[in-house]
């Protein structure tokens, strides 16, 4: 039996496998986090790249931070100037955390390596995942790349997008970045002054609402306490 994960935990729903399936191009993976340069996210992130695990296992990766922090087998910290610790409250109760993802979210445009890539993919450090179960997902959407113009992103949980793991094609990367400043003025017309979201509604919101970026729902992305998980979730086992 595994061990299960500290709650709060989200799970992408897919088992290790020590063969690799041959790369599809249409799966080609550029994962990123944001963490804090301290305490338990910093920890987690030394075992993940040790055991090339996480989002060390895409094809690219990039860890970002306000602040460097050390690692014994050696990653690159890019560092966002903006204070990572955010107030609890909103619509939702959930973290208020959009100033900084924000500034995140133009790093990693202005780094630019995400075009070199299919998808990118936000994780947050304390998610369990598994990109060599992504793939094949990634691989069925395909001709839906080909077709969207501006791009698309998936659902993860039927109660709006989980902040633990995004997933957007490189065009809705694109998309997402270039309209950050029209969505808030759009939101902020709406709720008459600001709306208190977290990022993840934020950006769920301005994808599918202001920017008709192509949303697309899987279910089989994502396993979170938040999002009606099945009854034995934690016990780690392939369902």
């Amino acid at each position: 039996a595994g061990v299960a994960p500290p709650a709060g935990t989200a799970v992408a729903p897919v088992a290790h496998s020590d063969t690799q399936p041959p790369q599809q191009r249409s799966s080609m993976l550029y994962c990123f986090t944001l963490a804090l340069p301290f305490g338990k996210e910093a920890d987690l992130l030394r075992l993940q790249h040790e055991q090339r695990a996480g989002i060390f296992a895409c094809d690219d990766s990039a860890v970002y931070s306000n602040a460097s922090f050390s690692s014994p087998s050696g990653f690159h910290v890019s560092i966002v100037q903006a204070t990572l610790l955010s107030e609890t409250g909103g619509e939702l109760r959930g973290t208020l955390n959009r100033g900084v993802y924000s500034e995140v979210w133009k790093q990693v445009l202005s780094d630019g390596t995400f075009w070199l890539y299919d998808w990118t993919v936000k994780v947050d450090p304390d998610t369990v995942f598994f990109p060599i179960r992504l793939r094949p997902m990634l691989h069925g959407y395909k001709d839906a790349l080909e077709v969207h113009q501006h791009g698309l992103y998936l659902n993860n949980c039927r109660f709006g997008l989980s902040s633990a793991l995004e997933i957007l094609s490189s065009a809705a990367v694109q998309a997402l970045g270039d309209g950050w400043h029209q969505c808030e003025e759009h939101f902020r017309e709406l709720c008459s002054g600001e709306c208190g979201w977290d990022e993840d509604l934020f950006a769920d919101q301005c994808l599918s609402e202001v920017l008709q970026v192509r949303r697309e729902y899987n279910a089989g992305l994502l396993i979170d306490e938040r999002c009606e998980p099945p009854m034995n979730w934690r016990s780690c086992q392939q369902g």
